[in-house]
């Protein structure tokens, strides 16, 4: 139904919205960070604004169920998102708090680690399983740092030490990570995943005075920011495309990095190049081969992914220091398989254009024959647990130096490593 109402109201939009572009004026450069550029596709429709007041909003101590709901799909070792985002915040307490040992000893003098000003872009892609490329529950995820205070404050909690020693620091699967975000700028590749993503903004109230936002949509490499710049930036699932698209990874990734303050900090978050597979695992390389070989026989470009090496030799030579590249294997239960699957055999049988031929209609029930078969077999082999199938994610963190220092071209390198997962203190 959400959908559907989201359908609706984007028609009206296209239908009756006249557009009219705001010119930017830029006396300072602090005029252009506090104005940035608005495009005809970042106007909302008032019918929109109106829905999104009605959003049911969470209550400080649901917004800490959501968290706990989160940190204990750690200990049941589901979820490489929830793994991620802790990565993501693990890594900037670091770097913002690098004495942790020391911090550690008083828990009481812990201070909050800052993303600051946030610029959030994520891809139009999810070719990974469960969607991984979207980070999971992000825009949660994001919303949260914004009440963490309150909620630490409300609920009367003790925060997760500074330290990266392990992912709890205590008893309780609720401990959260002590970090804020001071405003949000977020951009989607479409206008209905932006819309559904500002709906899930709505229930954290991270819209309007709280969250500070922008919500914009489009190419990155497309959009103009005037001279704002950001202190955090998290670009995900962004370096990934069809082979066309590939050639440009470079300018891509260097209008990202031109968007990071002295001194700020960029994490990309990406798919490794899928890998073989031996054994009854192989059976979710052979779904994706089926399905770039339907999608490429309609005309449409499989997605390819960029391998972390490639961007850590990148943002070397953009002049910034990469300083962690972590590869996370990413397991798939029947569920995020079943999703992909069903996702296919619907594209096949709305978007595939048989053109009313009987031989091109005998192939897309053949091609839906074949997905279903393969997808029995994959419950057969996954049963109630995950499986890896040689995809793996990744997060590389990198560092821009500060107005009046240089690059440090001493330090090797970074090459990527495996994540091992935290255990839990008992």
């Amino acid at each position: 139904m959400v959908h559907l109402h989201i359908l609706c109201l984007l028609l009206a939009y296209a239908a009756t919205i006249s557009y009219a572009e705001e010119t930017q004026q830029c006396t300072t450069p602090e005029t252009c960070e506090t104005k940035p550029i608005i495009d005809q596709h970042d106007i909302i429709p008032n019918d929109f604004q109106q829905f999104l007041t009605t959003v049911e909003k969470y209550e400080l101590h649901e917004m800490h169920d959501s968290l706990k709901e989160i940190a204990a799909e750690i200990g049941e070792n589901v979820g490489v998102t929830t793994e991620m985002q802790r990565h993501v915040e693990r890594l900037l307490i670091q770097d913002q708090f690098p004495n942790v040992e020391e911090a550690a000893q008083d828990p009481a003098s812990l201070k909050f680690a800052a993303f600051g000003s946030l610029l959030d872009v994520s891809t139009v892609f999810s070719a990974s399983w469960g969607g991984s490329t979207e980070f999971g529950g992000k825009v949660s995820w994001i919303g949260s740092m914004f009440w963490r205070n309150d909620i630490i404050q409300h609920e009367k909690l003790v925060p997760c030490r500074v330290d990266l020693a392990d992912d709890y620091d205590g008893s309780s699967d609720s401990c959260i990570h002590a970090v804020t975000i001071k405003d949000y700028v977020c951009v989607r590749g479409t206008i209905d995943k932006k819309y559904e993503h500002m709906e899930l903004a709505a229930s954290w109230e991270i819209l309007g005075d709280k969250g500070k936002g922008q919500w914009r949509t489009g190419k990155i490499t497309e959009l103009e920011f005037g001279n704002q710049k950001f202190d955090t930036i998290v670009a995900n699932g962004m370096l990934a495309g069809s082979e066309k698209e590939l050639q440009d990874m470079d300018l891509l990734l260097q209008k990202v990095v031109s968007l990071l303050k002295p001194g700020g900090i960029i994490f990309l978050i990406g798919t490794e190049p899928s890998k073989r597979v031996e054994g009854p695992e192989n059976v979710i390389n052979e779904i994706t081969d089926v399905i770039n070989s339907v999608k490429t026989l309609s005309g449409e470009a499989p997605i390819h992914n960029v391998p972390a090496t490639w961007v850590n030799r990148n943002l070397d030579r953009l002049g910034v220091n990469v300083f962690s590249s972590t590869l996370f294997p990413a397991k798939a239960t029947y569920d995020d398989v079943a999703v992909t699957v069903n996702d296919a055999i619907e594209w096949i049988h709305e978007e595939f254009d048989d053109g009313g031929d009987e031989t091109w209609m005998r192939v897309k029930d053949q091609y839906t024959h074949i997905l279903e078969g393969l997808l029995e077999e994959v419950g057969e082999v996954a049963g109630d647990s995950s499986i890896y199938a040689g995809e793996d994610q990744y997060i590389i963190a990198a560092k821009m130096p500060l107005a009046d220092e240089k690059k440090d071209d001493s330090v090797p390198l970074l090459q990527p490593t495996n994540y091992v997962a935290k255990q839990k203190k008992m």
